[in-house]
């Protein structure tokens, strides 16, 4: 199985993401998994320290064209978004495990909110928009919120690997280890 690192919420922000690229190629991970909301800061949210989104495309030119990079689109995201960043997004991308079927998504699509019926008991929902994290079952329905990588609205700045069918949320600053799911259970 494939590993992934997964960001949400970077909202153009250059120095979250570099922090994130350092740990993609550390742990030597195969794709970036991007929740959406990646360029602009949205008229909700302050803009972000580090703010540059030109620099968040040049960062991630080189997944994009290794095809590293997957990218839902987020509230904020538009279609000039996709200009820029020369690809699209989509509004899920899924994973088929033996046992799951994972799907990543931007809140604003589907969330604990605001569930999709038609998932089946045990289907896994790993979304952002909130900026903040996460986790609860809705009748047998695993839904995920792993928070904001540079904007968070509680106090860690969170990142998430999925590796082994485990998805692990990290605190972005300190490493700290905020949450464990584990999927092979």
């Amino acid at each position: 199985m494939k590993s992934y690192l997964i960001i949400s919420d970077i909202h153009g922000a250059a120095e979250p993401l570099e922090k994130c690229l350092k740990i993609f190629l550390d742990e030597k991970l195969d794709k970036i998994i991007c929740l959406g909301d990646l360029l602009y800061h949205g008229p909700r949210n302050d803009l972000p320290k580090s703010y540059n989104p030109k620099k968040v495309v040049s960062l991630l030119a080189p997944l994009v064209k290794e095809k590293k990079f997957v990218w839902v689109q987020g509230n904020c995201d538009a279609e000039v978004d996709e200009m820029v960043m020369k690809m699209n997004f989509k509004k899920r991308h899924t994973l088929h495990l033996p046992d799951h079927k994972v799907i990543f998504t931007h809140g604003h699509h589907l969330s604990r909110f605001d569930p999709d019926v038609k998932l089946n008991n045990g289907d896994v929902v790993v979304y952002g928009h909130y900026h903040v994290l996460n986790l609860t079952d809705n009748n047998g329905v695993t839904y995920l919120n792993i928070g904001s990588t540079s904007i968070p609205k509680d106090e860690h700045a969170q990142f998430a690997i999925f590796r082994d069918e485990v998805i692990s949320v990290y605190d972005l600053n300190t490493m700290e280890p905020l949450l464990k799911l584990d999927l092979s259970v």
